[in-house]
């Protein structure tokens, strides 16, 4: 499994509502497992574990609203629902999309209109 973030590039009073967040992934994804792990670490809002296609998820929402943090086998797994929850954020905040070393980024602002395959090439190619 690898580590991908999803969170503002800079400091920022926006956030994600844990609520408004799990609503939101099981109206996308009716068979979506959400809600709180019996045991969550300390920094998890959110917990959720999907299947789109042939990708598995594992993703948590941090407590601070701003970072969603995705297990997924490759980039290609967590591609269609990083451009989704792209859409579930306001337009005028910039997002950051990495893995966990900090190894590959994507900016997404809300003006691109990204396909998969653009996001998962911009990622590819930002490696350093």
């Amino acid at each position: 499994m690898s580590d991908f973030i999803v969170s503002p590039p800079e400091t920022t009073d926006w956030k994600l509502s844990p609520d408004a967040l799990a609503l939101s992934i099981v109206a996308r994804w009716p068979d979506a497992q959400v809600g709180t792990r019996e045991d969550p670490a300390p920094h998890e809002a959110l917990f959720f574990r999907l299947t789109d296609g042939d990708s598995r998820i594992e993703g948590w929402l941090a407590t601070s609203g701003q970072s969603v943090h995705l297990d997924a086998a490759s980039v290609e797994d967590v591609s269609r629902f990083v451009l989704w929850l792209r859409r579930q954020v306001p337009r005028d905040e910039p997002l950051l999309m990495y893995d966990q070393g900090f190894n590959s980024q994507v900016t997404l602002s809300g003006g691109d209109a990204l396909t998969e395959r653009e996001l998962v090439e911009r990622f590819h190619a930002s490696a350093i």
